[in-house]
């Protein structure tokens, strides 16, 4: 049934749609078209034509590329961020593996007795920074193969967004236990 609010709102999609620069214009087209439709309204009414909504879609398609590249190249910014985040993490656990194995010695050496809970808060910030470290790798990983594969959709050269597989390289050798051990 035809209403008033029911054209205004269809409109307002239309403008939206106009201005539309995001992911998933399909979407947004597809939600337009059903709210012309459960309005009971044509696309002259709405002040649209088949042939515009083409051409919204054929220039949306064509911004594609330069769009995702300015995402891919937040992707390769979040794995700088990540593997950046891991280094230091990486750091962090060694600092403070050493610093409780030297206490522990210390204990030993001494005969001294040391508070059950100071020696459990320890062990758990190791536990917890190891958690945090295999929560880092993870996000790496899954930025990389959405990286890879935005990049292969669109045809792209990792030096199209900033970056080359030697510093991707270097991200990856960050998360390998050689690495830790060299720390």
């Amino acid at each position: 049934m035809k209403t008033k609010r029911g054209l205004e709102r269809t409109k307002e999609r239309l403008e939206y749609l106009r201005a539309y620069d995001g992911d998933g214009f399909d979407d947004c087209l597809e939600r337009f078209r059903k709210s012309v439709s459960r309005n009971k309204l044509t696309f002259a009414e709405v002040g649209t034509s088949e042939k515009e909504l083409a051409e919204m879609k054929e220039r949306w398609n064509q911004a594609a590329p330069t769009r995702m590249k300015g995402q891919i190249s937040e992707l390769v910014d979040r794995l700088r961020s990540t593997a950046e985040e891991y280094k230091l993490l990486v750091i962090r656990v060694v600092h403070e593996t050493r610093f409780l194995d030297k206490m522990l010695t210390n204990l030993n050496d001494t005969r001294q007795r040391v508070n059950d809970d100071w020696l459990r808060e320890q062990r758990n910030e190791v536990s917890t920074v190891h958690r945090e470290l295999g929560s880092k790798q993870r996000e790496y990983y899954n930025t990389l193969g959405r990286l890879r594969d935005a990049l292969t959709k669109l045809n792209l050269q990792l030096s199209d967004v900033g970056t080359c597989e030697e510093e991707l390289a270097s991200f990856s050798k960050l998360l390998t236990f050689e690495h830790l051990v060299k720390i």
